[in-house]
């Protein structure tokens, strides 16, 4: 109610409640796209990495390096 009487109706619209711009979407996605760009070049590059180790190198979650080996069908280490 103070926000209101301080900002009238404006205050109230969905662009100012929003707290991240519209492009976080899109940046978002780049990163996640050069992070799994990277996981497929480190794997295919080497092999005979498990999913934990190039987790380890590339900062990304397992399930991540897990998910883009099987999506560009790039084999596990045994």
């Amino acid at each position: 109610r103070d926000t209101l009487d301080e900002n009238g109706e404006d205050a109230t619209a969905p662009a100012a409640t929003a707290t991240s711009p519209p492009d976080s979407e899109g940046a978002t996605a780049e990163a996640a796209s050069s992070l799994q760009q990277e996981i497929i070049e480190l794997a295919r590059e080497n092999p005979e990495l498990t999913n934990a180790e190039i987790a380890e190198r590339t900062g990304a979650r397992i399930a991540l390096v897990r998910d883009t080996r099987e999506e560009h069908d790039i084999s596990v280490a045994a």
